[in-house]
């Protein structure tokens, strides 16, 4: 068998927490309910090989002795009698400097996953039903995906599909991209093969997916009040919301929403269902890198929160903008264009945040370069898009929607570094 570098096993399972974090991500569905281990299943070690080790002190044997017997493949047996996996994991790692194969089917409707190790099964595990009307991954045959294939020759593969790609640098993965399509995540190093994951859709994701997501209708947005006054352009912005002189100016009137500071932070108020903002009236930004810290302390379905960029300073208020924002009780962020009245989508991807306690930290960061966005939600890559529709400068600001009288986002750090000066 080929043998992997030093550090493929580290880096895959440093790609797998990634995985963890990421489930939702992006691209065109990444809704994930895959099962985990079940309670009756083999005990962790504290070994260097934690799991392999248990999967074989399960079976009676030692990792030594397994790795010495050519394993039988039961995966064409399981694929004959049961069809293609719902969903299914695999990824290849360095045991006793022999590369390993490991693998996870899973069947919702058999309420069953096989593991493999090189093609032998070595345990199965009950699982969870899926919800009534769940769109399972059956286009992808995990036998398909071979250790070191390059991006091109898995792009070639699935000709059909829109990738998304995500360098994982920020992920401590030097050399990792993260490609993502239509229920699937594959994960390489230096340009290899290393990890490929497959999700179902149930039902409650169907609506917020991530590549190809439907327009939505446009929110009725409010009549500003007033512009606020233009200051001379500056570089940055770093906003502690803790000096009413250089912090955020309500767009709107209070019958629409209130915004100020309280105790160290800018607590925004929402009155009206729109779209709610707060502006910074300087300085115009093109390309720039942003990260801004906030907490929901009662995020409900429907209310998200954020900022607006590439914005004009119009008197009758923003004829035109880019809204991101993150929905923490949806469980999703998403990207949209407001131009000529009209709110449109441009980007969606699910998150894994929802399970957040209410009022938990939520750290949103934005790049723009050109037309293009990299959009991060608590440090894991959430999705990458284009859009050339609106001016590539502008001002920004925070802002909101809470379809609830009353709904309340607190800011807590607002930092934006222009990258064109």
């Amino acid at each position: 068998m080929n043998h992997l570098p030093p550090s493929r096993t580290s880096w895959v399972l440093s790609l797998r927490s990634v995985w963890s974090a990421l489930l939702v991500l992006v691209a065109a569905s990444l809704a994930c309910n895959m099962p985990g281990r079940s309670a009756g299943g083999p005990a962790q070690t504290e070994s260097e090989y934690p799991l392999a080790d248990a999967v074989f002190e399960e079976a009676g044997v030692s990792l030594e002795e397994a790795l010495a017997v050519s394993p039988e493949d039961r995966r064409q047996e399981i694929l004959s009698q049961l069809g293609p996996p719902d969903a299914f994991s695999l990824e290849w790692q360095e045991l006793e400097g022999r590369q390993v194969r490991w693998e996870e089917w899973s069947y919702f409707d058999f309420r069953s996953r096989f593991d493999f190790v090189d093609g032998e099964l070595v345990w199965t595990l009950d699982i969870d039903p899926a919800p009534d009307g769940t769109i399972y991954a059956h286009a992808y045959d995990p036998l398909a995906f071979r250790a070191g294939m390059s991006m091109v020759e898995v792009k070639a593969q699935l000709p059909d599909l829109n990738f998304a790609e995500f360098p994982l640098e920020e992920a401590d993965i030097p050399g990792g991209i993260l490609l993502a399509a239509d229920q699937i995540m594959l994960g390489f190093d230096q340009d290899e093969l290393v990890y490929v994951q497959t999700f179902i859709l149930a039902p409650e994701d169907l609506e917020s997916t991530a590549i190809g997501s439907p327009t939505t209708p446009a929110m009725a947005a409010p009549t500003a009040t007033s512009a606020a006054p233009t200051e001379p352009a500056v570089a940055s912005i770093h906003d502690r919301f803790d000096d009413p002189g250089t912090t955020a100016q309500p767009l709107f009137g209070t019958e629409h929403m209130t915004f100020g500071l309280d105790q160290g932070a800018g607590r925004m108020a929402a009155h009206n269902p729109g779209v709610l903002v707060a502006t910074y009236p300087a300085p115009q930004m093109g390309d720039f890198d942003a990260t801004l810290i906030f907490r929901l302390p009662n995020p409900r379905s429907g209310t998200g929160a954020g900022m607006v960029f590439r914005s004009d300073d119009a008197g009758g208020g923003l004829a035109h903008y880019y809204l991101l924002l993150v929905y923490p009780a949806d469980s999703y962020v998403v990207l949209k264009r407001f131009q000529e009245k009209q709110l449109v989508e441009v980007q969606r991807t699910r998150l894994t945040i929802g399970s957040l306690p209410a009022g938990s930290p939520i750290t949103l960061s934005l790049g723009c370069s050109g037309d293009e966005f990299s959009v991060y939600v608590n440090n894991m890559p959430a999705f990458t898009a284009k859009d050339a529709k609106l001016p590539l400068r502008g001002i920004l600001g925070l802002a909101m929607i809470g379809p609830y009288d009353g709904d309340q986002v607190l800011f807590d750090d607002f930092r934006v570094e222009a990258s064109d000066e």
